[in-house]
């Protein structure tokens, strides 16, 4: 992308935004592709395992998978009504929490820990993927998307430097907005 195009992103949602709607836009056939991939990947990867899903919203990532793919399922989120609409999917092996990625400690390990657009929130986003690389199970993986654009590039790079690369796919929708999604087993 050069100097000169504008960066196609969407801000992460204000309190009381997601209420309003302007979060469904993820639920769109646009938004479906890269859900798809990261869904494949825990499928193929670490079938039946247990995944971390960091801001997961209202779990659009556990319904591409289906409860049948995994035998425990968390997703945490900031905002409480996105955790609100997805309750009504939790279960005995899925459930989804209101809570801080920068605070969170889930008190047990997982087989995969998804990051979908979620990473360039934080403020020091190396540091707690290293935190974070403690809930992974031995050979545990970090399935991790971000929109293509400019300034993810530094942070890319760390990651590559940091933690081995399993799989990296790039996938562009019909409007033009490009996901790249790698999958890393940091220990």
């Amino acid at each position: 992308m050069g100097s000169g195009e504008k960066e196609s992103f969407v801000e992460p949602l204000a309190p009381g935004e997601y209420e309003a709607g302007l979060g469904d836009y993820l639920r769109n056939l646009d938004e479906l592709a890269y859900y798809s991939l990261i869904a494949g990947y825990f499928r193929h990867l670490k079938p039946g395992g247990s995944l971390l899903d960091v801001g997961c919203g209202e779990g659009l990532l556990q319904q591409r998978l289906g409860p049948e793919a995994y035998r425990r399922y968390v997703g945490i989120d900031l905002s409480t009504e996105a955790i609100r609409r997805a309750a009504a999917r939790a279960d005995g092996k899925t459930c989804f929490l209101r809570a801080d990625a920068r605070e969170y400690d889930p008190g047990v390990r997982f087989d995969a820990i998804v990051f979908t657009e979620t990473l360039y929130y934080l403020e020091d986003p190396g540091a707690e993927l290293l935190r974070y690389r403690d809930f992974l199970e031995p050979g545990g993986l970090f399935l991790i998307s971000m929109r293509d654009l400019e300034s993810r590039h530094s942070l890319w790079d760390w990651l590559d430097q940091t933690f081995p690369v399993l799989d990296t796919v790039r996938v562009t929708n019909r409007s033009g907005t490009a996901w790249t999604i790698k999958v890393f087993q940091p220990g």
